[in-house]
Formats: structure tokens, C-alpha cells, sequence
């Protein structure tokens, strides 16, 4: 993502994965790039995810990669909630944005560089906050998704949960429904 390239959502292919890559302030624990992925759906309903992935506090649990510490591609289509083909999913039509999950953090430490390692040898980096911030201010970007939405879904698994319950305050005041 930069100026030259937006990652705009009505340029972006319908029902397909996309990774998008904001840059600035992000970064996983291992200090690859950050990135969080989108499925272009119907633009006035939105699926806010948060990925699932551990939790790293200290050295030992960042070797033992008890954590994901860089971006693993998105969740595949095809199972569950991301099964967009069954007709009796509910979130079948909906823009999916998902914070994917590389900070070890459960989404909330403000750019902290740690005193331990990640398990590649990188001075660890917990970022998750500025994270979830560049995604949100992509998805606020869009236009359709910052008019007044017809359904907002706010969801995570494992410490995307945490991450949902963290953000969805902020969430629900920043992707208002339509009266």
C-alpha cells in the first residue's frame, strides 16, 4: 500500500483473498512486514476479524513459538464462516477484513520492542496495536465502508477473540449502521 497505490476496495477482486501491506508503523514480532487481508464482498456489510495465533510474553515462549510471529497468508476460503459458496452462512456476502495476527500481543501493545528475542533472532517488536490502527484506517478509507454500514460483524478465535473484545468499542463507534 502507498500513495501511487491505494489497495482501493472497489479495485479489488470479488470473493478472492487479497493481502494488503500498509507499511508505517506495523511490524510482526520477528520484524517481518505486517499485513492483513481482505475479501471483497458486498461493501455495505462488513466482517471485521481478528486471526487467532498465541500469545508471546518472554524469551522462552517466543522460542518455543507459542505465538505466530510473521504473516502465515490469511485464512483459506472454502470452511466454516469463510465458506462464501453455502448458502446458509450468514456472513456468505460480506466484505471480510481480517487484522491478521503476527505481534504475540492479542492485538493491543503500543510498539514495544522487548528485551527478548523472536524465535528468528530479531529484537522482538510487539505492535500489535499499530496493527489493527492501519487496518482500520484502510477500512475507513474506503468509501462504502465508512458510510453507514448495514451490518457490522466483529469476530476473532483465541487471542483474535481478545483482540475483538479489545477493539469492538472502537469499532462499533467508527463503522456506524444505517438507520
Amino acid at each position: 500500500m502507498s500513495a501511487a497505490e491505494p489497495c482501493a476496495l472497489a479495485d479489488l477482486p470479488v470473493d478472492e483473498s487479497v493481502l494488503v501491506y500498509p507499511g508505517g508503523a506495523t511490524g510482526c514480532l520477528d520484524g517481518s512486514p505486517y499485513a492483513f487481508q481482505v475479501v471483497r464482498g458486498d461493501e455495505r456489510k462488513l466482517w471485521f476479524n481478528f486471526e487467532e495465533g498465541g500469545a508471546c510474553w518472554d524469551a522462552l515462549s517466543s522460542a518455543a513459538r507459542l505465538c505466530t510471529q510473521s504473516v502465515d497468508g490469511g485464512y483459506a476460503l472454502g470452511a466454516g464462516l469463510f465458506d462464501r459458496a453455502r448458502a446458509d452462512n450468514p456472513l456468505r456476502a460480506h466484505t471480510l477484513v481480517t487484522a491478521l495476527y503476527c505481534s504475540g500481543d492479542a492485538f493491543v501493545s503500543n510498539n514495544k520492542t522487548q528485551p527478548w528475542r523472536a524465535a528468528n533472532g530479531a529484537v522482538a517488536r510487539q505492535a500489535g496495536q499499530q496493527n489493527v490502527m492501519a487496518t482500520i484506517a484502510w477500512a475507513r478509507a474506503q468509501p462504502a465502508l465508512a458510510a453507514p454500514l448495514d451490518s457490522l460483524y466483529v469476530a476473532g478465535q483465541s487471542a483474535g477473540a481478545l483482540g475483538a473484545q479489545a477493539w469492538s468499542a472502537a469499532l462499533l463507534a467508527l463503522f456506524p449502521a444505517a438507520a
